[in-house]
């Protein structure tokens, strides 16, 4: 079975120039998993996406906030396997905190969808700022904490900040972030 994932992911990186993530379900088993990663892995794959969705009644999916558990301890299981691939976490975020909470495990990118319907068109909003006045940490290349190459010359793109620019700040805190208002 892994030998058709190895030959799609290596087709797949040889024929973009874009990364390639591996798709893989909030409830996959550990086993499994593991064995999709070293393949993805040897194949040239860039990370992985959680897909937040568990299984269901009659051979169904479930979506959204049940999937939220499952797609956490996914993302540990990614983090400790591949720390250094990039993971996105896709759905089964309802609340801002469920997003910080996963940008502390280790995920380099939310996909929220359901939680936009049930929590509305302003949780973007809402988990920006929770971020921002959390200075949670952002992904950076070294274990050890922000490098010179990860620290942008004039600021860093933070979704949902239109009227601001939200830039790393000076502080002595890596990686801490602050909102500083753009002046003409």
């Amino acid at each position: 079975e892994s030998a058709p994932v190895f030959e799609l992911v290596r087709e797949a990186v040889e024929s973009s120039s874009r990364p390639v993530l591996v798709g893989i379900v909030a409830d996959e088993s550990p086993s499994t998993v593991e064995a999709l990663i070293a393949e993805a892995r040897r194949a040239g794959a860039s990370g992985a996406a959680i897909i937040g969705t568990v299984a269901g009644a009659a051979g169904g999916r479930i979506a959204g906030l049940p999937a939220y558990r499952a797609s956490r301890d996914q993302l540990r299981l990614l983090r400790e396997r591949w720390p250094e691939g990039v993971v996105l976490v896709s759905g089964a975020v309802h609340e801002p905190w469920q997003a910080l909470e996963l940008v502390r495990e280790g995920a380099s990118m939310i996909s929220v969808d359901t939680g936009l319907i049930f929590t509305g068109p302003g949780l973007p909003k809402l988990i920006n700022e929770a971020l921002l006045a959390e200075n949670v940490p952002r992904s950076v290349s070294s274990p050890e904490g922000p490098t010179e190459a990860d620290r942008p010359v004039e600021q860093s793109w933070v979704p949902g900040c239109s009227s601001a620019a939200c830039s790393r700040s000076e502080s002595p805190r890596p990686g801490s972030f602050s909102r500083t208002t753009k002046r003409s």
